[in-house]
């Protein structure tokens, strides 16, 4: 591949902030692309300012266009499940849980599509800087760049334009902590390294877990109530039922006895 800093370094040695999250993105570029856009900067200005302008329009023009190709969006599909859940954590004011989240979510991407989701999310940050350079006279550069890039990040019919344009507007206002490995993650990961090193059952202290852990005994005990419980239930329907004949009760009744007498008794004596 490449690299834009070998190819126009010395055409924009005085880079700022701007420039310099342009050139990180055209990294993943072709070649091509790269090797016309720097010829393209060389072009000497005699103002300082206007040659800075006209870089950053000849880039952004570069990058968006890159981007408006059809191709598969960064955010992939695949994990179309946990974003709708991270724009719901952020609907019901968890935001410190959305935040963790969107976290691992980055984790789960390839390790170049993160990295370049993270170079052009860098770029529309700085882009959609207020006092920036003006990329559009009648509309503010955070609604130009969210516009313009957001399907290139994600492109699903099943989310609604509402939900896609905050997602988007969280990833870029958030992206230098987003790619951070979550605090939490490190401390679980921490202990359980700890517990193996001390010999124990890493299972034993679960930093996950879907429902509430139970010993044998514990298991054992809620397993013969319900079972009870069922059961008691199953006999007073059948007593109370008034639909069977009469023979085919009695023989049900008699089924019950035989097989469940404790509870058979326990349902006699509380005089049903």
């Amino acid at each position: 591949m490449c690299h834009f800093s070998d190819c126009c370094a010395c055409f924009v040695i005085r880079l700022d902030m701007w420039l310099m999250a342009a050139t990180d993105c055209l990294e993943y570029f072709p070649d091509q692309l790269i090797v016309i856009t720097g010829e393209h900067l060389s072009q000497q200005c005699a103002d300082e300012k206007q040659r800075m302008n006209m870089q950053k329009r000849l880039l952004f023009d570069t990058i968006s266009k890159y981007y408006s190709q059809e191709r598969d969006p960064l955010l992939t599909d695949r994990y179309f499940d946990i974003h709708m859940g991270i724009m719901e954590l952020f609907e019901k004011d968890k935001g410190h849980q959305a935040f963790e989240a969107s976290q691992l979510c980055l984790r789960l991407l390839e390790p170049n599509v993160r990295d370049e989701l993270r170079r052009l999310l860098a770029f529309m940050a700085v882009a959609a800087e207020p006092e920036g350079y003006r990329l559009q006279k009648q509309y503010d550069n955070s609604s130009v760049v969210c516009r313009t890039f957001q399907k290139a990040i994600v492109h699903n019919k099943s989310m609604s334009k509402t939900k896609t344009d905050q997602l988007v507007l969280f990833l870029m206002e958030n992206h230098t902590e987003l790619f951070k490995t979550p605090v939490s993650l490190i401390e679980t990961v921490t202990k359980q390294l700890q517990t193996l090193q001390q010999g124990r059952d890493p299972d034993t202290t679960a930093a996950f877990t879907f429902c509430q852990q139970l010993t044998v005994e514990q298991y054992e005990e809620q397993r013969e109530l319900a079972t009870m419980k069922q059961l008691q239930q199953l006999i007073q329907d059948l007593t109370q039922n008034t639909t069977l004949p009469v023979k085919e009760k009695k023989r049900l009744m008699k089924e019950f006895e035989k097989h469940h007498p404790v509870i058979f008794l326990k349902h006699l004596s509380s005089g049903f």
